[in-house]
């Protein structure tokens, strides 16, 4: 069963829609005579919904890629450059591409550090940089012109550029090369599927390559999935094209989800991750004092803070700013100033200032367990990287950043931090690789290299309010849990609350299963449960896809969910009832 949300004032009649993989999403074009379309394909069920379309050539890419630093979707057709905010709609402006003062035309382009990545089938056929800004290329790696790259990607997740070619030196075939301009090297990696032999898109993300067809979908019926590593094709897309384009182009956007930050004075906000602006979201409760850091737990729909000055684990729910104590350290002196889950090993970790001690949190009862003493001075911070499988941690009175053993608690310096002077909180986004540093002293917002521990600094989070604590809320981390269940009635959730997406909810009970949506929450006791929202709908069902259309104007909007469990013994005796915890979904773009 599923439900489609109209609005923010009304729910509307029940639509089927499967929920979206939103690690990535895919984006495609082709260069079709009449009106083209630029649509962003769901690479779970295939469903194309369109972002851009129009019968001129800003609807019709023969390159893209996409910048997540800026969230910049790039595009070309021929000699000219578009560029866009990704989102649901796009708005393109435009420059002119040239190389050695000359317009010239490219076929293919990627993105890799600040700067696009081009190849052209005339001319000096090559590999070359271009400056996103004005369009001027510079040349980096001539290959052998018997190659005919019209597909070309860097894969986010690695750095590493391939591109696609319809040709290439015997003995070699058409195929997915690897492409090493250092090194001035192609490495073949996988041919073309059966009966293809022109394909000019592509889109390469976490080891999956996408071979994007020209069209039309009446004869190239289907867009193609590889792994990278093995070479074998493991599944197709079916193709949008409605009409025959020369060229055909794709890439991958990497969401940047949001960043989370609580200042000394308990004020909450989502900071840009590209300019550090702050967008104020609510305050602090009191009970917690002091707030010192943060982590999220994906598995358990739960955003956790910690204090430096009450010796307690919390939740947090950051849309209210209501912190919700889960139990006590079991030392009054601990100042959990660190936090940070380790995904891999779900294992939550907090470093105490009072001690420079490093400890494992029951997430369930807030007891923490010394691990070991790592000798660090100062308010710390603590970041995990799943990438690495490793724990880094600052201090304020060393201004460094640290790898530490999570085994005897060593710490080993990776390097000065440089830009900042009073480290106060870490973040990281693992699917596009980037990690933050939020500076109390100067108030900014820093990118943090994790090879070298170089701190750069990004923007000013405000003039009020000194960050102290720091979290990245992956896309789809937005929805939250409040804990006040009676009985033994489940509810869960997963997908993601985003514009055009949809999230499953099932309710688990012994009873007769109800979910409950509402636009309006808040705590209510009520005959031993505890009612999370207004149940402006209510639906006899274990479980519910909602989904949510392409509209901005729903962006920050909220929905709150809650599972009622009729006829089961846990709570209310007369009527027998219970009710489960409240999800609260905060709709994101």
């Amino acid at each position: 069963m599923s439900v489609r949300l109209v609005s923010l004032l009304a729910l509307g009649a029940a639509l089927s829609a499967a929920p979206r993989d939103l690690s990535a999403q895919l984006v495609v074009g082709n260069d079709q005579s009449g009106v083209a379309t630029i649509y962003e394909i769901d690479i779970a069920s295939g469903a194309a919904t369109p972002v851009y379309s129009a019968s001129t050539t800003d609807a019709k890419p023969w390159g893209m890629a996409y910048d997540p630093d800026t969230n910049t979707l790039y595009w070309n057709n021929g000699g000219t450059l578009f560029s866009s905010p990704y989102g649901p709609t796009l708005t393109p402006t435009s420059v002119s591409m040239s190389y050695n003062a000359a317009t010239v035309n490219f076929v293919a382009l990627a993105f890799r550090n600040g700067k696009l990545l081009g190849t052209r089938n005339i001319a000096t056929e090559a590999v070359y940089e271009i400056d996103p800004a004005n369009g001027v290329a510079t040349l980096l790696y001539t290959y052998p012109s018997t190659f005919d790259f019209g597909g070309l990607e860097v894969d986010a997740t690695n750095g590493v550029l391939y591109g696609l070619s319809d040709a290439a030196p015997a003995p070699q075939v058409r195929g997915l090369y690897r492409i090493d301009v250092a090194a001035q090297t192609t490495t073949f990696l996988t041919g073309y599927p059966a009966g293809e032999t022109d394909i000019d898109g592509l889109a390469v993300h976490d080891g999956r390559a996408y071979f994007v067809s020209d069209g039309p979908n009446t004869t190239q019926a289907s867009f193609y999935v590889f792994d990278v590593v093995s070479g074998q094709q493991i599944g197709t897309l079916p193709s949008p094209f409605t009409g025959s384009g020369t060229f055909s182009a794709a890439t991958f956007i990497t969401p940047t989800g949001r960043l989370l930050m609580v200042d000394d004075a308990g004020g909450i906000a989502r900071l840009d991750p590209n300019t550090g602006a702050r967008t104020p979201l609510a305050t602090l409760s009191s009970n917690a004092g002091m707030p010192a850091a943060l982590a999220f737990d994906a598995s358990r729909s739960a955003l956790y803070l910690s204090s430096a000055t009450v010796p307690s684990l919390f939740r947090l729910d950051a849309s209210t700013g209501q912190a919700t104590a889960i139990g006590a350290y079991g030392n009054p002196v601990i100042a959990m100033t660190g936090l940070d889950l380790d995904t891999r090993n779900d294992v939550l970790y907090g470093l105490s200032s009072h001690d420079g001690g490093l400890y494992t949190i029951d997430r369930t009862s807030g007891s923490a367990n010394l691990v070991a003493l790592t000798g660090l001075t100062g308010s710390t911070s603590l970041l995990y990287d799943a990438a690495n499988d490793t724990l880094y941690a600052t201090s304020d009175a060393t201004d460094t950043l640290y790898s530490i053993d999570r085994g005897i608690g060593t710490p080993t310096p990776v390097g000065p931090l440089g830009a900042s002077s009073d480290p106060s909180g870490l973040a990281r986004n693992a699917l596009q690789r980037r990690s933050f540093l939020v500076d109390s002293a100067s108030r900014q917002l820093l990118r943090l290299d994790l090879a070298t521990g170089t701190a750069t600094a990004i923007g000013s989070t405000g003039p009020t309010g000194q960050p102290v604590a720091l979290v990245h809320l992956p896309r789809g981390a937005n929805i939250l849990r409040r804990p006040h269940g009676c009985g033994t009635t489940t509810i869960a959730a997963s997908g993601a609350a985003a514009l055009g997406a949809s999230f499953t909810v099932q309710v688990g009970s012994t009873g007769v299963p109800f979910l409950g949506i509402g636009l309006t929450s808040f705590e209510l006791p009520f005959c031993n449960c505890v009612l999370g929202h207004e149940w402006s709908s209510a639906i006899q069902t274990s479980s519910l896809s909602i989904v949510l259309p392409n509209d901005p104007l729903l962006i920050g909007g909220q929905v709150a969910l809650q599972g009622l469990g009729l006829g089961a013994p846990g709570g209310c005796p007369a009527p027998a009832f219970e009710l489960s915890d409240t999800l609260i979904a905060t709709i994101e773009r």
